[in-house]
């Protein structure tokens, strides 16, 4: 049997230099995986993983299996990798940032290319994607490497199959100065130099929970923060079954999402400043905060109060850790020409992140059937009084557009 692990040779010439019972091969892996776990630790970069479970995992059973013990040097050598790479950055500071968004279809596409507008940065998009059916590899792992730039195989084929579609480079995640053309970006060797050249690392995850962050905030060798970015159920569940022509699947959505809502409190008071909650809603309608109300009387309809400052600013003093920063020119830019819908010869809006925002925001309730409100209100009814939106139970309610959206008494996520 070939082992994945770097140091399958090594086993290879311990089991040829004399007879070597499978017990004999099992307790060198074990020592091999040990000794590779405590170096690590010496390393400062423990936090992530948790030494004391791994130590337990090492003196497992007698009858743990060679393949099982390989797989878990594979993934610990994997990892010790991509510290290394981190480590040999050519930035003095790299600053990663998540963007976790609980359901398609809640706005992240947008939010995520506005991110992406600092300098030097990297968008990375979906790295759990192309993964869902992939053995032996843990979510956290996948990030992890995203994070220290370990560029997968299997991730450039997922980005190969997207260039069609421009989802990647319609932002920053390949620049013309780094690679000319696009194609010469799509290679393992060349997204791996160019996520390293790049200080700010934008990911954007819409398949990962808010209780898999903890695992990455962590580890303090790495400056990390997180959007959690949601939207109201009924509008991203309903959008995502006609999108994507399937079935509703609320009852699965609604207990991720309200996982994560239970979560992310947590972590906002664990991790001071460090983890952010945000709804669609509360960014479509009013980005800038400039609206007032005698010119939108909408505003006042459905419930909305203007904040001190802008949502977009608020996200900005977030990550950058000033808070009294203004939003940067690009920022400014970007949500101007975004807002204000679609341009000229753009004609598929699915995925397209050119809006009339604060219009756009609640066309689903003039679309919504029947069906499909009353099952996502069913399931989702725990996340929706969570989050401070009215439950409409019927097409006539909801279809009444002066019937507002949230609550009088409703808390903003930000402020959870």
């Amino acid at each position: 049997m070939r082992l994945k692990t770097s140091s399958w040779k090594k086993f290879a010439a311990f089991k040829n230099e004399v007879a070597r019972s499978d017990s004999d091969i099992r307790n060198f892996m074990k020592l091999h995986l040990y000794d590779l776990l405590q170096h690590m630790y010496s390393s400062k970069r423990s936090q992530f993983w948790n030494l004391q479970d791994l130590k337990v995992n090492v003196q497992l059973s007698e009858n743990e299996s060679i393949s099982q013990l390989d797989c878990q040097l594979h993934v610990v050598e994997k990892v010790a990798i991509g510290w290394k790479r981190l480590e040999t950055s050519s930035c003095e500071e790299i600053k990663v940032l998540f963007l976790v968004a609980s359901t398609p279809r809640s706005g992240s596409s947008f939010l995520g290319e506005l991110l992406s507008q600092q300098e030097n940065s990297l968008y990375i998009y979906e790295p759990l994607y192309y993964i869902l059916k992939a053995q032996d590899i843990s979510e956290t792992e996948i990030l992890y490497n995203m994070i220290n730039c370990h560029i997968s195989r299997g991730y450039v084929k997922f980005l190969r199959r997207l260039h069609t579609t421009d989802f990647i480079f319609r932002n920053n995640f390949t620049h013309p100065n780094n690679c000319g053309k696009k194609a010469k970006c799509l290679s393992t060797q060349a997204l791996t130099k160019l996520c390293r050249s790049s200080c700010n690392r934008i990911i954007k995850v819409i398949r990962a929970r808010m209780k898999w962050m903890q695992h990455l905030l962590d580890d303090s060798n790495i400056d990390l923060k997180v959007i959690h970015l949601v939207r109201d159920p009924r509008a991203s569940i309903f959008s995502s079954s006609k999108t994507f022509k399937k079935e509703l699947k609320a009852k699965y959505s609604c207990g991720d999402l309200y996982e994560d809502l239970l979560t992310t409190p947590k972590l906002i008071k664990e991790y001071p400043n460090r983890v952010m909650g945000i709804t669609y809603e509360d960014f479509s309608i009013d980005p800038y905060g400039k609206i007032v109300c005698s010119k939108y009387p909408f505003q006042q309809l459905w419930g909305y109060q203007s904040p001190s400052i802008s949502r977009a600013t608020e996200i900005w003093q977030f990550i950058s850790g000033e808070q009294n920063a203004s939003l940067p020119d690009a920022w400014s830019k970007y949500l101007e020409s975004h807002t204000r819908g679609q341009p000229k010869g753009k004609t598929d809006q699915s995925y397209s992140t050119y809006r009339y925002t604060y219009k756009e925001y609640q066309q689903w309730r003039l679309q919504i059937t029947q069906e499909a409100l009353v099952e996502i209100e069913k399931y989702c009814e725990p996340s929706l009084k969570i989050l401070g939106y009215n439950i409409f139970g019927n097409l006539s309610n909801v279809k009444n557009i002066t019937n507002p959206i949230f609550t009088e008494d409703r808390i903003p996520y930000s402020m959870l």
